[in-house]
């Protein structure tokens, strides 16, 4: 009789690069979500490779984790054990698909939305020295049925 928990996050499915990365590195890709919707999140996780989980296993966050999400029209950097590092809004037609580049130089991460410069932070991690990237979308139940987040054109590469 009806969801026991319907503010709940339902949908959670992702996929782990089984090769890691050392800083600094860049990670582009190209996001389409096709539904507008705060409740529903596309999400990459940068997880360090002494973290206990490895590739295959939960896309969950540690304490460790770094993370870029862009739900609804905010696009935010996110450190797990010190919440949102720092938040911006995105042009809602950007949604429908753009091209994204994610750069870790040291505890600088850089977010690019087609070209431009959309935040730049510094964490307060130790910085790793290899990160795994998984590419997240996570949704509550209550989203419509034909929601979709595509990541597509992913390119992992190790930068000077």
């Amino acid at each position: 009789p009806g969801d026991a928990y319907p503010d709940t996050w339902h949908a959670h499915s992702g996929i782990v690069s089984t090769r890691f990365l050392t800083p600094p590195f860049r990670l582009s890709f190209d996001l389409a979500v096709t539904t507008y919707d705060p409740d529903v999140i596309a999400s990459v996780l940068l997880i360090p490779t002494d973290d206990r989980r490895r590739p295959g296993q939960d896309t969950g966050s540690s304490s460790t984790t770094l993370r870029m999400d862009l739900r609804g029209d905010l696009l935010s950097l996110i450190e797990w054990d010190r919440d949102r590092i720092q938040t911006t809004g995105i042009d809602r037609d950007l949604l429908q698909g753009a091209r994204f580049v994610v750069e870790m130089r040291g505890t600088e991460l850089t977010v690019r939305v087609n070209g431009k410069e959309r935040l730049r932070a510094r964490h307060h991690q130790t910085a790793a020295p290899a990160y795994y990237a998984a590419f997240v979308g996570n949704a509550k139940k209550r989203v419509p049925d034909d929601t979709r987040i595509h990541f597509d054109n992913i390119t992992l590469e190790t930068i000077d």
